[in-house]
């Protein structure tokens, strides 16, 4: 029998064409390279495309707004509690017993003038910071 000889196989013949598009890092940031299948494509899959949806810029920017809420409910809770202790309709006590429980003066969702008095506004109650006499820092607590 006679042995047929075949002619060796040449690599370029087989393999597929190259991609025209070039070769790119995948945007969530792990740091691997890829060949996009589409020109639109720029996640590696799947799971690298959630993972920059939810670890991406967004979430930088989203922090600081999530810190400011913080501070606001807090702030908002500490009024609440030194309203509620009173059947007033307004309260006044001293601010650095609001300030050592964590209250921070400087953060409020707006501002005001009131026949010439200052209010800043948290998100259920208003309040005035001014001095005494005796030099101590008082704030007029009211519920908006």
């Amino acid at each position: 029998m006679e042995e047929r000889k075949f002619a060796p196989i040449q690599p370029y013949e087989n393999a597929p064409p190259p991609s025209p598009i070039k070769e790119r890092d995948c945007r969530c940031g792990c740091g691997f390279r890829f060949i996009p299948k589409r020109r639109d494509q720029i996640y590696l899959n799947r799971q690298h495309a959630n993972y920059g949806y939810n670890h991406g810029e967004r979430k930088k920017k989203a922090r600081v707004e999530v810190m400011m809420q913080k501070i606001l409910r807090i702030n908002d809770k500490i009024l609440e509690k030194h309203f509620k202790a009173s059947p007033n309709k307004e309260v006044i006590c001293y601010l650095t017993v609001l300030k050592s429980e964590g209250f921070n003066s400087s953060k409020y969702t707006g501002y005001q003038l009131e026949n010439n008095v200052g209010y800043y506004y948290a998100y259920n109650y208003k309040f005035h910071i001014y001095m005494e006499a005796g030099g101590q820092n008082l704030i007029k607590i009211q519920k908006v």
